[in-house]
């Protein structure tokens, strides 16, 4: 009883969750069969499945049903829901994000602290993610917290602050440098700090090697709601479709071996937002404008083509998915809340009736009907359009944490 109430409780709310997932499937084989072939390929750099659907065409529903089954196939699985704090275009946020929400199949702690615990120090994978942290162009502290992880002399409060700085939290250059002088004296050395942006990149290069070397399969990301990137500046649009376009395999520099992105976004982005706002013409020529950010100005326009031409269409229920989605929910319903639910009516079955119209309308009238037996119960629904409405971006770009902390780390150096 106590199962079949959560059920209906997260579909109530709109917000699937495994149990849901687990009882009502997908419904999406185009999807899952593209998922199953990434899922089995050999990848040097990220592969990504960009799918879209309108309002309530179970977006969410498909991503925690691809959640699942990469838990299943001992993959380390992260879920990014795009909003004001996580924005696309800002790598830093997004790996916080990938990185706090990342889990391990029967694991309650976090995946990539979970992950640290399994690494094997003589596999070929380590071997292979050290050789790429000896790179001069990536930052020095990656292969700096590698050594100090994996030396026996170190306590379990350094591995724990090496654990914590590959999940995302700071790591001063002075702490480094004094935990190789006390563990690995000959390895001391001049350290190169990226900046905050770089270094993000950099660690997701790292996390997506150090999956492998923990015995993992790969490192999948679920990122829904990307349509929200329309409510951004024409700059941080840019940015974020520069991205996109990065995060699904289509930027040769960023090597994140078998490590698969899935993005969810409406499928009215392209009229409303690339035609709408005129993006498709106006941002690859902004960029060209502004030596700053001209370098981006290739990827940007293939990340916009990614959305235009690559994007994976949900598709719409057929009456026999719909008769047994309703079978299904009928019987929930009925465990939840120890009663026989009588028949109810369903919506208007039309082009633009989507699986969401049908699961709110149908839980509704029998909870009304529980809990009002005697009275006419009827049921309205209103479509929701999604806002594009631009917010407003700050004046200036602040100097970010990292790039403060690495300054200050290399002042302090210099004193000693």
């Amino acid at each position: 009883m106590l199962e079949a109430r959560r059920i209906i409780e997260a579909l109530r709310c709109g917000i699937p969750n495994a149990h849901a997932v687990g009882n009502l499937g997908s419904s999406q084989p185009v999807v899952e069969n593209e998922f199953d072939r990434l899922l089995s390929s050999s990848l040097a750099l990220p592969a990504g499945l960009l799918i879209k659907g309108g309002f309530g065409t179970g977006k969410s529903h498909t991503l925690e049903f691809l959640h699942q089954r990469a838990l299943q196939d001992n993959f380390v699985c992260s879920k990014i829901t795009i909003n004001k704090e996580t924005p696309l275009h800002d790598p830093h946020k997004l790996f916080r994000a990938a990185a706090e929400s990342a889990s391990v199949l029967g694991r309650c702690g976090n995946g990539i602290g979970e992950a640290s615990r399994s690494v094997d120090f003589k596999s070929k994978h380590y071997r292979d993610l050290c050789d790429w942290a000896r790179d001069p162009s990536l930052d020095s502290r990656l292969l700096a917290s590698l050594v100090i992880f994996e030396s026996p002399k170190a306590d379990a409060e350094t591995r724990d602050r090496m654990t914590q700085f590959w999940s995302g939290d700071p790591l001063g250059v002075s702490y480094a440098r004094d935990c190789l002088r006390r563990l690995r004296p000959d390895m001391t050395g001049k350290f190169h700090a990226a900046p905050q942006r770089a270094l993000a990149l950099h660690k997701f290069q790292f996390i997506s090697r150090l999956i492998l070397a923990a015995g993992h399969r790969g490192w999948v990301i679920l990122v829904d709601e990307v349509e929200l990137i329309g409510c951004y500046s024409a700059l941080q649009r840019a940015k974020s479709y520069a991205e996109l376009a990065r995060f699904t395999g289509q930027a040769p520099s960023f090597t994140s071996p078998r490590m698969i992105v899935v993005l969810a976004i409406t499928d009215d982005f392209d009229a409303a937002v690339l035609e709408g706002k005129a993006d498709v013409a106006k941002i690859p020529a902004m960029l060209k404008g502004n030596p700053r950010w001209a370098d981006i100005a290739p990827m940007a326009a293939l990340g916009m083509k990614t959305i235009r031409k690559v994007a994976t269409s949900l598709h719409a229920p057929d009456i026999a998915e719909i008769r047994s989605l309703y079978s299904v929910l009928k019987e929930l319903h009925g465990r939840a809340y120890s009663w026989d639910p009588p028949e109810v009516t369903w919506p208007e079955r039309l082009m633009t009736t989507r699986m969401r119209h049908y699961v709110k309308s149908w839980i509704t009238e029998w909870d009304m009907r529980r809990m009002y037996p005697d009275q006419e119960i009827v049921v309205e629904q209103v479509d929701v359009e999604t806002d594009y409405t631009e917010m407003s971006e700050e004046p200036f770009e602040t100097v970010d944490e990292a790039e403060r902390k690495s300054a200050i780390d290399e002042l302090l150096d210099r004193l000693r």
